[in-house]
């Protein structure tokens, strides 16, 4: 069986899927404040107190590091890099 997924957005605008091993749609509500510590693979829910473990980011934890799609690109070459005129 599969795990349940919770897609978060970057400031950078791209949208990442994080997978957790229960059902957080059963333990968070509207409303509730919560943080997700991508490097620790955790959610906090602070309205409630609790700590979920989710499953590690992967592959894509460098282009969250680099600051996004973009930035990753020029990092490895795959896009020049932005020169000042």
């Amino acid at each position: 069986m599969g795990g349940y997924y919770l897609g978060i957005q970057l400031q950078t605008g791209e949208v990442y899927p994080l997978e957790s091993e229960g059902r957080l749609c059963d333990e968070c509500s509207t409303g509730d404040v919560v943080t997700v510590e991508l490097g620790e693979s955790l959610l906090i829910n602070h309205t409630t107190g609790k700590e979920y473990k989710l499953k590690p980011i992967g592959d894509v934890g460098p282009v969250i590091d680099a600051g996004g799609i973009f930035s990753y690109a020029r990092k490895i070459g795959m896009i020049p890099s932005a020169t000042s005129s």
